[in-house]
Formats: structure tokens, C-alpha cells, sequence
């Protein structure tokens, strides 16, 4: 394991292409605090698609997004969901352990700054 001096030190990823990433933001996505995200659960009654959990995010005072799982196309689907298509008592948060990999992936591609 590598140790960086600071806050403001960077990494650089492999892959095609070059792309630095401060040790700061790789902290936040550690804790699941991607500038104010959170992600929840129906906490309501038990909301699969295709037998896995639909899962609801936010960032800050955003839009809340829905995902779930589509069979067909293999990937997690999102969509935006209007303010009265849901209430913060519905919601139930969800730790980021609980969300799957691909779900944790695309979820961060899609908060993307």
C-alpha cells in the first residue's frame, strides 16, 4: 500500500487514459459522501426488478434518481423520479455496502463531476 504526503496529492489511474484523482475524493467515495450523495432503499415494502433491489439516490438538494436492474440489457437503468413520485418517508438509506459493484460503478459515473 502507498502512503500519500496529503490531502492534496493526486493518483494517476491506469487505462487508456490518463486521469488524476485526488486522495480526497477517493476518501469521500470510500465513505459514500460524493459531494452530499446518498442512496436509499423502499423502505416502505420490498421494490425488486428482475429479483434485485431497486435502489433510489440524491445528491445534496438534487433530483432523486431511481435504479434498477434490467435483465434484457444486462445493466442497471436510471431514471429521474418527480418530487411527488416520491417522500423522504418512503425512502430507507441503504449503506454503500449494500449496493452492488456494477451499481456502485454507475452510480459514481453518473454523479460524475
Amino acid at each position: 500500500m502507498h502512503k500519500l504526503s496529503s490531502t492534496g496529492a493526486e493518483l494517476a489511474t491506469s487505462g487508456r487514459s490518463l486521469r488524476l484523482i485526488s486522495v480526497g475524493s477517493v476518501r469521500r467515495l470510500q465513505t459514500n459522501q460524493m459531494n452530499g450523495l446518498r442512496v436509499y432503499i423502499n423502505g416502505v415494502g420490498d421494490e425488486t426488478r428482475g429479483g434485485r433491489t431497486v435502489f433510489y439516490s440524491r445528491r445534496e438538494d438534487g433530483p432523486y434518481y431511481r435504479w434498477s436492474y434490467d435483465d434484457r440489457a444486462s445493466a442497471w437503468q436510471v431514471g429521474r423520479v418527480l418530487r411527488s413520485g416520491v417522500s423522504p418517508k418512503m425512502l430507507a438509506p441503504a449503506t454503500w455496502k449494500t449496493v452492488p459493484a456494477g451499481l456502485q460503478r454507475s452510480i459514481v459515473d453518473h454523479y460524475e463531476d
